[in-house]
């Protein structure tokens, strides 16, 4: 009788190692939506929104300098026109360039944001690999259950907040 327990016992030792060992074994794949995870992280929004307000600074010295332009009258200001139409084609490309250096300068800062939470998120939910779906053909198909892009959003926007 002995023997008998003992052999059970040992067989469901047995039997439960395996099941962990098969578990811990298989790789835990998961993927994240791309776009949705960079539109809803906090730090691109007010990112965003900074370049807009640089943006909108930028255009209202412009705007000033058509109003004034508009103001002169073009038989009697003639070199003035010219001098104030060459300094706004200046500046606008000047501010059209410092607008897209800070615009690439935020994005790459955001990227490399997003790929630190990524690591620490996925390192925290034993992930083996974090895939990003972009719409572009790198996911064919996925149950949804391995979608973790919401998951991630929240992980990111709380750890952006400094909660985590």
């Amino acid at each position: 009788m002995r023997i008998l327990s003992l052999i059970n016992v040992i067989g469901i030792i047995g039997i439960v190692c395996f099941l962990f060992y098969k578990n811990k074994s298989e790789k835990k794949i998961v993927y994240i939506n791309n776009g949705e995870l960079f539109a809803s992280f906090k730090m691109s929004n007010e990112s965003n929104e900074k370049v807009k307000l640089f943006e909108q600074s930028k255009q209202s010295i412009l705007d000033s300098l058509i109003n004034e332009i508009k103001l002169l009258n073009p038989s009697n200001d003639k070199d003035l026109i010219a001098r104030l139409k060459s300094e706004y084609l200046s500046k606008r490309n000047v501010f059209s360039e410092d607008i897209n250096k800070i615009k690439q300068s935020s994005t790459e800062k955001i990227a490399n944001q997003i790929n630190q939470y990524v690591k620490e998120f996925a390192e925290e939910n034993f992930y083996d690999i974090v895939l990003g779906a972009n719409g572009t053909g790198n996911i064919w198909y996925s149950k949804e259950n391995n979608d973790v892009t919401k998951e991630l959003i929240e992980f990111s926007n709380a750890k952006y907040d400094g909660n985590k």
